[in-house]
């Protein structure tokens, strides 16, 4: 029985640690997403700038 017991958590940790790092691979990707967004429509206008 504990061995189960033991088998389940550490399954459910496994289960949690993925999750997490889901969840900071999502905010990474979201930030850099952003970031990117953020510089193309800083770059975007300048680059319209130059070539008028």
């Amino acid at each position: 029985m504990p061995a189960k017991k033991n088998s389940l958590f550490c399954e459910s940790f496994l289960f949690e640690s993925l999750r997490r790092r889901e969840k900071v691979i999502k905010l990474c990707l979201h930030r850099c997403f952003f970031h990117h967004i953020l510089r193309l429509s800083l770059i975007s206008p300048l680059r319209r700038r130059q070539q008028e």
